[in-house]
């Protein structure tokens, strides 16, 4: 079962004082550490069609942007880790590819960048490593 600490962290992440500046992140031109929002995205079931460049797997964040919303939070507020899940999924949006799409990511300057980024980062690792067990 999801640990109460860790349903906390998602809620703080999509409602507490962090959720005003992840969804700024909206109003962005450019992001950095783009593969965090991504993930996010690919976790909740989103298609590279959705979100990248044509062809490619590189985050183009001026259409990604346009889903970043309270919809999307609402839906990572909702999604459950445990047990299977239904559904047809691409190989982008299974949990390896995920856990590997964070990989060489440094929490100290993912923090240095946002606080409410590295938040967001912290909480789909925890994400990951349930789904994982």
């Amino acid at each position: 079962e999801m640990c109460i600490r860790d349903r906390f962290k998602v809620r703080q992440t999509t409602e507490g004082p962090f959720r005003e500046g992840t969804l700024n992140l909206s109003k962005y031109n450019v992001v950095k550490m783009e593969r965090i929002m991504q993930t996010l995205f690919y976790l909740l079931g989103y298609t590279r069609e959705d979100l990248c460049e044509v062809d490619t797997n590189k985050l183009f964040w001026k259409k990604a942007r346009t889903h970043w919303n309270e919809k999307l939070l609402e839906d990572f507020q909702n999604y459950t880790p445990l047990g299977p899940k239904d559904g047809e999924y691409k190989a982008y949006q299974k949990i390896n590819f995920l856990e590997k799409n964070l990989d060489g990511l440094v929490e100290e300057d993912v923090r240095n960048y946002s606080l409410s980024v590295s938040e967001l980062l912290i909480c789909l690792k925890e994400t990951i490593e349930v789904r994982k067990a």
